[in-house]
């Protein structure tokens, strides 16, 4: 069972060390000038394929942002070992796995947050032509 507290914890701990506003306003700032620099491009070129460039470039945002589950948990796990506290996890009634998955879910809350603010952008994609309905749900998703 996911300890909650544990996730709660590391919430708590990646909201004071990371500063989730600056790093979702910096990408927020990257893909919008991605999109409008593409959108203009196109715009003086007559290019139509612009919608699946757009989103091809969301896409490796997105996988950016979920490429760093993996070293988010490594790094929680060993900064418990550096501060001497993961034997008092395993003292407080808790087993490996608990604290791997709890580890595991707060790092994937992280990254979805990351994710959170290119999701209105995936759209544009889809209202400029170049995304079918399908795929457009299918990244969302």
């Amino acid at each position: 069972m996911i300890s909650l507290a544990l996730v709660e914890r590391e919430l708590r701990v990646a909201l004071r060390k990371l500063d989730p506003r600056r790093k979702r306003l910096r990408t927020a700032g990257w893909a919008v000038g991605i999109t409008a620099f593409l959108t203009l491009i196109s715009g003086l070129t007559g290019d139509r394929h612009v919608g699946s460039t757009i989103h091809n470039v969301l896409l490796v945002f997105g996988l950016v942002a979920l490429s760093s589950v993996p070293n988010r948990v490594a790094g929680a796990i060993a900064e418990e070992r550096r501060n001497n506290t993961l034997g008092i996890l395993f003292i407080s009634g808790l087993s490996a796995m608990d604290i791997f998955i709890g580890k595991l879910f707060s790092a994937m809350l992280i990254a979805f947050n990351d994710l959170l603010v290119i999701f209105p952008l995936l759209a544009l994609p889809f209202v400029m032509g170049g995304v079918s309905f399908e795929l457009f749900v299918a990244t969302v998703c």
